[in-house]
């Protein structure tokens, strides 16, 4: 069965290809988001569980119900703690939209998203690794809309050393790389760089370099998978054939009546001709010819004797 994709840009399907033999795991998601268009919710699905860290309301309250086995925090994550100013867009709260970063929300103004400013707690990574990470994290993803750096100069990569990161590596809302900052401070904690798919840059690390070549492309058609969007188009697909299986079977059973009803016309006329058969074979036997002649002679008589009458 094709392996169906929640995640943007089909990040889910890189790292399943690494961890579909491992029946459960750990990852921490920086970022995200809500429990539909997300990396971590195929895993979720086949039993792993997590630690989901978003800063928006409404977004944590949704993971919180749909996925109520991970630990999900309503927090910022930076390289320091205590309390931040989240610039968030008005236009249906879109996560995506989101941003620490002053500058990014005067750009979003710019180009037509109101937003606005919301305060939420903020703590660094290797604090919050600190009170609630007792298990080895097979995979970190981090998406905060230009806030990557600070992330990253807020953990542990010592204590805290994640198999895989995947971090989103372009400005917001474009495809222009915004890793250069950032990406020397992953280097120097020992990890390598394995892929960028246009959106974000996947690492690797060094102790796991033996996963290099599994890291190496993009989703593709040797993957065997479909994004989610498609589903409804696939639902939609196998109700109009479930329509047409029923329509072939209403059809074979009814042509099967027909059928059945036209053997028994057949069987009857069959049986009707066998009789007619009989009928004229004892009227073609020699007893049959003279009860015949006798019949006759007695008709030809009987009009002769009316008539002379």
């Amino acid at each position: 069965m094709p392996f169906r994709s929640f995640a943007q840009n089909a990040e889910d399907v890189i790292l399943w290809r690494v961890f579909k033999e491992q029946p459960d795991g750990f990852y921490i998601d920086v970022g995200a988001s809500g429990p539909d268009d997300s990396i971590t919710r195929v895993f979720y699905e086949r039993g792993w569980r997590g630690l989901n860290l978003e800063p928006l309301p409404h977004f944590v309250k949704e993971l919180q119900t749909v996925r109520p086995l991970d630990t999900t925090l309503q927090m910022a994550v930076s390289n320091q703690s205590g309390q931040a100013t989240l610039y968030t867009s008005v236009d249906a709260q879109l996560g995506g939209l989101s941003t620490l970063d002053p500058e990014q929300s005067t750009r979003l103004e710019e180009q037509g998203y109101a937003t606005t400013p919301i305060k939420v707690p903020m703590a660094t990574l290797a604090e919050i690794c600190e009170a609630h990470v007792r298990r080895p994290i097979d995979f970190l993803k981090i998406d905060v809309e230009g806030h990557e750096k600070g992330v990253i100069e807020g953990a542990d990569w010592t204590r805290w050393r994640p198999r895989i990161l995947v971090v989103e590596a372009t400005e917001p809302m474009s495809p222009k790389p915004c890793h250069q900052s950032w990406e020397p401070l992953l280097l120097k904690a020992g990890y390598l760089l394995t892929l960028f798919d246009g959106l974000n840059r996947f690492y690797v690390r060094e102790e796991d370099r033996h996963l290099l070549d599994l890291l190496s492309t993009p989703a593709n058609v040797f993957d065997d998978y479909f994004p989610s969007k498609f589903t409804p188009y696939i639902q939609y697909l196998e109700k109009l054939i479930a329509e047409r299986d029923l329509e072939i079977v209403c059809q074979r059973d009814r042509m099967e009546h027909e059928a059945h009803l036209l053997r028994e016309a057949i069987a009857a006329q069959a049986r009707d001709i066998f009789d007619l058969n009989r009928e004229l074979h004892r009227y073609m036997s020699p007893s049959g010819l003279v009860w015949w002649a006798k019949h006759r002679a007695k008709l030809v008589l009987g009009r002769q004797s009316r008539a002379a009458g």
